[in-house]
């Protein structure tokens, strides 16, 4: 039935949005011409405005958004290596890269009403939340199974991700908690195979240049 421009925040000249929640607020990134110094926004239809960088961060993107206004992205701490982040209009912390990882991305889709976040990194598909911190999905499904990136979470704790069985072909997998999932996610929390696509994956993560 139409459209309508959301207002850029306060200062800035561009901006790309990435994520959408029910609550109708749009997370994204906006800039000054400089991709070195990209910033995450949420925005409505009435307003944008620019997320705080994580403590000695030089610039970050938003990709996902709940209906909490909580926004899940990733961002640069001085090198280009990126790191994911959690936030809100007022705040925002780096999620800690898993064992082993030199860098952690998250997807649209990778945070839940729960304030749970998923992603990637070069140590494989992980998970966090406010309890637990950040775990390697590996360590947390049937033995035999390596899960390579975790690509979106919904609101009753179901994980899109990509694995593969015993050094076979990656494939799309659906990952549910052992357990029901309470907020925050309890510390028992474990999770489950419990089905499987037959397609090939051959997947490429843009991330832009910093």
């Amino acid at each position: 039935s139409g459209s309508t421009v959301l207002p850029l925040p306060p200062g800035w000249s561009y901006a790309v949005g990435l994520g959408l929640s029910n609550a109708g607020q749009v997370t994204g990134y906006v800039d000054n011409g400089n991709p070195a110094l990209t910033r995450a926004f949420i925005g409505t239809t009435s307003g944008s405005e620019v997320v705080p960088l994580p403590p000695g961060w030089s610039a970050e993107e938003g990709n996902a958004i709940n209906d909490l206004g909580q926004i899940s992205g990733f961002g640069y701490s001085g090198a280009s290596n990126e790191q994911a982040f959690i936030g809100t209009a007022s705040s925002s912390a780096a999620i800690p890269l898993p064992p082993g990882a030199t860098f952690g991305y998250v997807s649209p889709q990778s945070i839940n009403n729960s304030g749970v976040v998923v992603g990637y990194s070069n140590a494989g598909g992980w998970i966090w939340d406010p309890t637990n911190g950040v775990r390697l999905l590996s360590a947390l499904v049937p033995s035999g199974w390596n899960i390579t990136n975790a690509i979106s979470i919904s609101n009753n704790g179901l994980i899109l991700a990509q694995a593969a069985l015993n050094g076979g072909t990656t494939q799309y997998v659906e990952l549910a908690p052992a357990t029901p999932v309470a907020t925050p996610a309890p510390p028992t929390w474990m999770l489950g195979m419990i089905g499987l696509a037959v397609l090939p994956v051959v997947r490429r993560f843009a991330r832009r240049n910093v």
